[in-house]
């Protein structure tokens, strides 16, 4: 009687079943890492006026955008502005650092977020 030739990717049912396991643990691992690391950071400034400020304006550090205006809501006499910046820019915005309502550079009839970065005033 001839042996069955077994094809390279036959296992044994438990290994089977615990290398399946495995992989799917690890899929899902890296899904929630992906989920829990977010592309932005959300930074919240408050402002006494946003006169023609509106979400989806530019965030600029040094002629550079680096982000955009996320959320705008008024407190009374308070403007909370939320921006999203990238988390690798974020590091360019150091504590301390002031920011300023201008007109952008690049579209004239839009308002932008200036960012000074702190100690260099």
């Amino acid at each position: 009687m001839a042996r069955r030739r077994r094809n390279a990717f036959h296992f044994p049912g438990p290994v089977k079943g615990s290398w399946l396991l495995g992989a799917s643990l690890l899929l899902l691992g890296l899904l929630a890492a992906r989920h829990l690391e977010r592309r932005e950071a959300f930074v919240t400034i408050h402002l006494d006026h946003a006169q023609g400020l509106q979400e989806g304006d530019g965030v600029y550090l040094q002629d550079t955008r680096i982000g955009t205006v996320h959320r705008i809501q008024s407190y009374g006499f308070r403007i909370e502005i939320q921006l999203a910046i990238p988390r690798f820019h974020l590091g360019k915005v150091p504590p301390g650092s002031l920011f300023l309502l201008y007109r952008d550079g690049q579209e004239t009839h839009r308002r932008s977020i200036l960012v000074i970065p702190g100690g260099s005033r």
